[in-house]
């Protein structure tokens, strides 16, 4: 495994690049929120505003509102237990089931 920041430990397998934390570590990115994730910290949706210029209606800047993911969990927000994610689209965070 390599390192990230020399705290967390990141692979890549099946194309997809994993990420482990260490227990009462801090997530980097936005992360989605799930019931076998138990962190503390602040929780936000993930929208933005969009030009769709091709569009007939709201086809001028930032009048076009998207969602680009569930609620979730804010960078720096703190997990409780060793933990591993795949970076997903936009960079989010999504639970990577860790075998045992």
């Amino acid at each position: 495994m390599n390192k990230l920041f020399n705290i967390y430990d990141w692979e890549s397998k099946n194309g997809s690049i994993l990420i482990h934390t260490p227990k009462n570590s801090h997530l980097l990115a936005h992360t989605e929120t799930t019931e076998n994730l138990s962190a503390q910290g602040e929780i936000e949706p993930l929208v933005g505003r969009e030009w769709r210029s091709h569009a007939s209606n709201n086809r001028y800047a930032g009048q076009h509102i998207e969602k680009f993911g569930d609620p979730s969990w804010v960078p720096g927000s703190q997990v409780a237990q060793l933990s591993a994610f795949v970076i997903q689209e936009f960079g989010i965070w999504r639970t990577h089931c860790i075998p045992v």
